[in-house]
């Protein structure tokens, strides 16, 4: 068993004395003496009466607890006891104890646990009752496995991708098909922001929608400019109530599924009800805004052009003609925004100042560092006329 409660173990402690700042614990005999120890010390303690609000925080405390009882007493393949279900049901049993309660409605937990309803999955299933983190490195599990594995066992999925490249499209192409032909719906997301999904992704998602049925829809948004809409969001819903999500800084693309840095969190519906609304919510709210619009699916659908020049406008590349109006050459006054000329500032002191001339820009994909660079060249050119 631990050596301490989680409240006590949660308070990091220098030479005897616990670390200032913000917590949100609730306060039991171990921790109330550290904290005694503090005052004694002249170190302020704030502390407010516990509220019903606050059951999260004691039903935070108690699974911690009966988590480490538990796994104490077992290891990872041992059956648990009858005498370990027992102490669990007794638990419960003064939890839900009332005088208007019958003794004889209150659920006995077994020494089960729920794995399915219906067919053995061929495809192992993905952790359901968890998080994670997934980061790439050498030894752990992609992005991609994750996926397939949950294709094979959702009922709906929904995905919110910046850029999509027709690689990893070849490369999920089976597993997609094999999901909708479950009668599996797929919606997803995209944008021909900085020109980066391929337009032959989005034609070869459109075609194996064609062939199952039209399970497989797709909307782009057609404003580059404003949206620049840059999540990335693979969410899978399971008629079962237990579903996950993986959002991180992974893209559509071979790289970020197989062997690229990426960090993704996967986040599990049972494990945080609250947040999978929150996000399900958000995906809803992208895919009913008028600023995107239907990638059609039947052959040649209009909608496919006009991707293609989105993306062709944003590469500045001329593999696909421009319309006449696209000749046209507008007029610009550039100007930096308000963050960009507070970095500009502080390159021109640190150049003036301290003699640097090496300055090395770190900032979110479409904040504009290109943009910074020309700027700074522009402004440096202009003070070195002037002299």
């Amino acid at each position: 068993m631990g050596n301490g409660s989680a409240s006590h173990r949660r308070i990091r402690v220098a030479n005897g004395l616990p670390i200032e700042g913000l917590y949100d614990s609730v306060v039991d005999s171990r921790l109330q003496r550290l904290l005694e120890t503090a005052r004694l010390a002249g170190v302020d303690v704030g502390v407010r009466e516990l509220k019903g609000r606050d059951g999260r925080l004691i039903a935070r405390e108690l699974a911690t607890a009966v988590i480490e009882a538990i796994e104490s007493r077992l290891s990872s393949d041992e059956v648990a006891s009858a005498a370990d279900i027992d102490l669990v049901n007794r638990l419960l049993r003064q939890l839900q104890e009332g005088p208007e309660i019958d003794p004889g409605s209150i659920a006995q937990m077994l020494p089960l646990v729920l794995e399915r309803i219906g067919p053995k999955q061929e495809i192992s299933p993905p952790d359901l009752s968890d998080h994670g983190l997934l980061t790439g490195r050498e030894g752990t599990e992609s992005l991609l496995v994750q996926l397939k594995r949950e294709l094979a066992t959702s009922n709906r999925v929904d995905w919110l991708v910046s850029f999509i490249k027709h690689t990893a499209v070849k490369m999920m192409q089976a597993d997609i098909e094999d999901f909708l032909k479950r009668g599996g719906r797929l919606r997803i997301v995209t944008t021909a922001y900085m020109g980066a999904t391929d337009p032959s992704a989005l034609e070869q998602l459109a075609r194996i929608s064609r062939e199952n049925e039209s399970r497989l829809s797709i909307r782009f948004s057609r404003d580059v400019e404003s949206t620049r809409l840059h999540a990335k969001a693979y969410i899978h819903h399971r008629e079962s109530g237990f579903g996950s999500a993986y959002i991180g800084s992974a893209n559509l693309s071979r790289p970020a599924l197989t062997e690229g840095l990426e960090w993704t969190v996967r986040l599990s519906q049972a494990a945080s009800p609250g947040l999978w609304s929150k996000i399900e919510e958000t995906f809803e709210q992208w895919w009913g805004d008028p600023e995107f619009t239907e990638f059609g699916i039947e052959k040649d659908h209009p909608s496919h052009e006009a991707f293609r020049r989105l993306v062709q406008r944003e590469r500045g590349d001329s593999e696909y003609p421009l319309t006449s109006d696209q000749l046209s050459i507008p007029i610009f006054d550039l100007q930096p925004k308000p963050f960009q000329q507070a970095i500009l500032e502080r390159i021109q002191v640190e150049r003036a100042e301290l003699s640097h001339n090496r300055h090395l820009i770190v900032a979110a994909t479409g904040t504009g560092k290109t943009m910074i660079a020309a700027f700074d060249y522009r402004d440096y050119r202009r003070q070195m006329i002037a002299r």
